[in-house]
């Protein structure tokens, strides 16, 4: 299976009212560094290795694509076009 993040569902909420509640079964991560890969695809696109750590200190990886992170600014800034799939 490919780990690559490449399809992301992208969900706006306009307030924090509207936003969801999670409960303690999610592990909250604290994004330390972000490493772009120039052409990190086959197809010479660029991909995006997040680098993550728990409360405990536990090391986790995000990999997404340069295209998720660029649908994800357009989100942020209001884009209509938002949803990657």
């Amino acid at each position: 299976m490919e780990m690559i993040t490449n399809i992301l569902d992208i969900e706006p909420n306009h307030t924090v009212d509207s936003a969801p509640k999670y409960d303690s079964s999610v592990t909250i991560l604290k994004a330390v560094k972000a490493l772009i890969v120039r052409k990190g695809t086959v197809n010479k696109k660029s991909t995006v290795d997040i680098q993550c750590v728990d409360e405990t200190g536990k090391k986790y990886l995000i990999m997404a694509t340069g295209a998720i992170l660029v649908c994800l600014g357009r989100a942020i800034e209001g884009g209509e076009d938002i949803n990657t799939k």
